[in-house]
Parts: C-alpha cells; sequence; structure tokens
C-alpha cells in the first residue's frame, strides 16, 4: 500500500514538474528587493506628481516628496512644538484610505467601506518634536509620514497645508497590510490646526 501511495506521489510531482517546466515557470515568484520597490514607488510618485502638475517638489533623505500647498497665516510652527493636524491618505489613484476630516468622508462618493477601502473617521494627529526628530502619538508605523510630515511643517504655519508621498516601504504596515494588495505609495495631505508651545 505504502509503495503504491510513493509511487502515485512520485508520478504526480513529475507531471506537475514536466508540466512547469513546459510552460517556462519554475514556479518561483520574484519578490522585488527594497531597492526595486523603492525604484517602481519613486517612478510612480514622480508619475503622479507630473501628471498632477506640481513642479515645486521637495525630497527628504529617505526619498519622501512633500510639495507645500500653502504656508498658512497662523502662528509659526517650531521645533519642540506640540503640533495637532487633520489629514487625510489617499492611493495614487486618489482612492481614499483614510481621513479625520468629515466633510472629506462625506464628500467621497458615498462609497461604502469594503475590504480594500477603510472610510473611517480618526483622531487627529500629534506631533511632537525631540531631541532625536519628530514622533507622532498614533500612526507611529508610517516613518514616510513623520518624516516628510517634519520637513513639511517647519515650512508652513497654522491653516497651511502640504502634500506627502510616501514610497511603500515607508508606509508602514497599518496602510499597506491585508487592506490592499502589494506595496502601495501612500499621498498624505496634512493640515495643521493648533500649536502647542513647550
Amino acid at each position: 500500500m505504502r509503495s503504491v501511495l510513493n509511487w502515485k506521489i512520485t508520478t504526480l510531482v513529475f507531471i506537475v514538474g514536466t508540466l512547469l517546466q513546459a510552460c517556462g515557470d519554475d514556479g518561483i515568484i520574484d519578490i522585488p528587493s527594497s531597492e526595486d520597490q523603492l525604484t517602481s514607488d519613486i517612478a510612480e510618485i514622480e508619475d503622479y506628481l507630473s501628471t498632477k502638475g506640481y513642479t515645486e517638489v521637495d525630497t527628504t533623505d529617505s526619498e519622501v516628496r512633500y510639495v507645500i500647498l500653502n504656508e498658512g497665516s497662523g502662528e509659526l510652527i517650531e521645533l519642540n512644538d506640540i503640533i495637532t493636524l487633520h489629514y487625510t491618505a489617499r492611493l495614487l489613484d486618489d482612492q481614499l484610505v483614510i481621513s479625520t476630516i468629515d466633510s472629506v468622508i462625506e464628500n467621497h462618493n458615498n462609497v461604502q467601506p469594503d475590504s480594500t477601502t477603510l472610510l473611517t473617521k480618526d483622531v487627529p494627529l500629534v506631533f511632537t518634536h525631540t531631541s532625536s526628530g519628530w514622533g507622532m502619538a498614533s500612526a507611529t508605523s508610517v516613518s514616510g509620514l513623520a518624516d516628510g510630515g517634519t520637513a513639511a511643517l517647519l515650512k508652513i504655519n497654522v491653516g497651511g497645508s502640504a502634500k506627502i508621498l510616501v514610497p511603500s516601504l515607508f508606509a508602514g504596515g497599518e496602510l499597506n497590510s491585508l487592506r490592499f494588495s502589494g506595496s502601495i505609495p501612500i499621498v498624505f495631505d496634512i493640515y495643521p490646526v493648533n500649536v502647542r508651545k513647550q
């Protein structure tokens, strides 16, 4: 009985192997390296920026792109300030992922949440600057938002706004989890609404 079972398994393995070889597929899925993924993401982000007509784009050391949309006329944002800001997060195709702004969610074509979209109201982010850099009370896994947010916030005031384009490697597991297939760059729009001096 055991020899018949072994013969069947061996035959099945041989047939599957022959079919895969005949198809030119070795059955191995190529996962892009981090460098390849970053290169691909940057190309997609650059295409997005070009399509949207953004010409004044800054880049951080970690390749996060950001655009100052409005410098704002409110209180100056300085190092060591505690900053409260509203934000939205979208995919490059403008699909809304999350927002802290009720009107953005309400005006999002009445799309209902499903397995690939998260349309929930979240609490505003709180950025606190320390000697080691900026930190967030929430969304701490989104290192690209902290990096791009730090750079952008130092160039705007309360009432201003900035767009931060984060490659998938720095978008964090929270946003690039089972909600989406594959690795996807995320576009954040940030709106500082309050500054508390330390």
